[in-house]
C-alpha cells in the first residue's frame, strides 16, 4: 500500500499445489499473465460450479476473467470493453451464480452469471453514483446481497435477488465519523471505502451480525495510469505526474517507490450490524485499544488506516492492517467488541511488512 512500487511490465503467477498436496511443492501453472503481460494482477478468485475463476487487474486494455477446472488449461470467459480495469472482488452464491466486482473510474460495476460464460452487468455506474469507483467486498447476510463501495465515501448496497441494487440508508451512517481534512481544517468524513464485509456470530449470545470494515484512503488510479501511460507513450524512464496540485518524478530505473495513497488524518473503523440497516461503531472513535485499532489520543502518531483482510477461525474474527510505516498488525474478537492484539510484525522483528492482503482458514 504505502510502499507501492508500479512497474512498467509486471507479471503475476498463479500457483497450485499438485496432487501430493504438500506445500513445500509448487508448480506455476500460469505466466506472462496468461499470455497478456498487462493482465498486472491477479485481483480476485473464486470457485464456482467445480472450476475456477480469476479476475485481472489491468490498467490499460481492460480487465478480464479466466477459469480453469484442472489448473493446466485456462480459458478467457470474459473481457471489459467499457473502462472495467480491474475485478476487485468475485463472490459465489453456492452454484446458483457468480458475481464479479469491477473497478471503473467511470463508476464501479457488478457482473453476474449463471453458467460462467455470459456475463450480465446487473449495476454500473456506482450504482448510480460514479463516485463510487470501487467495490472490494461482498457477501450475504440473512435475505441480503451486500456490497460496500469506495470513493469519497464508503456506501453500503444490497439486493434480494442480486440483480436490482438499492443504497442503504444505514444509521448511522458510515460518513458520521468527520475529521480535519489537513492543513485546510476543513471536516471530510473519515471512511472513504467500507473495505471489508463479514458475517458473524460472538460468543455474546446475540446471533450473527453484519460487519463493515472501513478504510481511510485507497490508491489513486488515476495518478497510476498517468505513471504507466506516459512512460509507455514516450519511452523515457523519467516521467512525471500531477497530485494533489504537485508535480512528482518517477524514475524507475531508480526502482523509485512513489505513494500512490493520499495522506489520511484518521484510521480504520468497525462497525456492525443485526439488520443491515441499524449499525453501531465497535471500533472507532475515542475507542480504548490505541496502536491503530480507530483513533488514539489526540496528538498520537496514527498507525492502522486501512483494515485489508479478515477471517473467522475457531470462533473468534480475525483482522489485519496496513500501516504507512511497517507497524503491521493481527487483531482478533469472541464478542466483536473486546479485541485482542495476537501478533505486531514490528516488534517481531518484520520491518517491511506494510499489510496483510489476505487471511484464509485452511484446516
Amino acid at each position: 500500500m504505502k510502499r507501492f512500487t508500479w512497474l512498467l511490465i509486471s507479471i503475476f503467477f498463479v500457483f497450485s499445489l499438485p496432487s501430493l498436496l504438500l506445500a513445500e511443492h509448487w508448480e506455476k501453472v500460469v505466466e506472462n499473465g496468461f499470455d497478456n503481460p498487462r493482465n498486472d494482477y491477479v485481483w480476485s478468485m473464486a470457485p464456482f460450479k467445480e472450476k475456477l475463476y480469476v479476475g485481472t487487474l489491468n490498467l490499460w486494455g481492460g480487465t478480464e476473467i479466466w477459469r480453469t477446472d484442472d489448473s493446466d488449461n485456462w480459458g478467457r470467459v470474459y473481457k471489459s470493453y467499457t473502462r472495467n480495469y480491474g475485478i476487485r472482488c468475485m463472490y459465489a452464491d453456492g452454484d446458483k451464480a457468480l458475481y464479479a466486482c469491477a473497478s471503473n473510474m467511470l463508476g464501479a460495476q457488478i457482473l453476474k452469471t449463471e453458467d460462467g460464460e455470459t456475463w450480465t452487468t446487473v449495476a454500473r455506474r456506482g450504482i448510480g453514483d460514479w463516485q463510487n469507483t470501487t467495490i472490494r467486498c461482498m457477501t450475504k447476510f440473512k435475505d441480503y446481497f451486500y456490497v460496500g463501495t469506495g470513493g469519497d465515501v464508503a456506501k453500503l448496497f444490497r439486493s434480494k435477488d442480486g440483480s436490482e441494487w438499492q443504497e442503504v440508508i444505514t444509521n448511522p451512517g458510515f460518513d458520521s465519523t468527520m475529521v480535519s481534512g489537513g492543513y485546510t481544517g476543513r471536516l471530510v468524513p473519515n471512511n472513504v471505502m467500507i473495505g471489508e464485509l463479514a458475517v458473524f456470530d460472538g460468543d455474546d449470545g446475540e446471533g450473527k451480525r453484519l460487519y463493515a470494515f472501513t478504510w481511510t484512503k485507497d490508491v489513486d488510479l488515476r495518478s497510476a495510469s498517468q505513471i504507466i501511460n506516459r512512460g509507455l507513450n514516450s519511452g523515457n524512464r523519467l516521467m512525471q505526474f500531477r497530485r494533489n496540485s504537485k508535480t512528482y518524478n518517477y524514475d524507475d530505473s531508480q526502482s523509485s517507490n512513489i505513494s500512490l495513497l493520499p495522506s489520511t488524518v484518521g484510521a480504520f473503523e468497525v462497525w456492525r450490524s443485526s439488520d443491515g440497516e441499524n449499525w453501531e461503531k465497535v471500533v472507532g472513535l475515542d475507542d480504548k485499544y490505541g496502536n491503530g485499532m480507530g483513533f488514539i489520543n489526540k496528538g498520537g502518531d496514527l498507525d492502522n488506516d486501512v483494515i485489508t483482510s479478515t477471517a473467522i477461525y475457531n470462533g473468534q474474527l480475525y483482522l489485519g492492517t496496513e500501516h504507512d510505516y511497517a507497524k503491521t498488525s493481527i487483531w482478533r474478537t469472541s464478542n466483536g467488541t473486546e479485541w485482542e492484539k495476537i501478533i505486531d510484525f514490528c516488534e517481531l522483528g518484520e520491518k517491511y511488512n506494510y499489510y496483510v492482503w489476505r487471511m484464509m482458514p485452511f484446516n
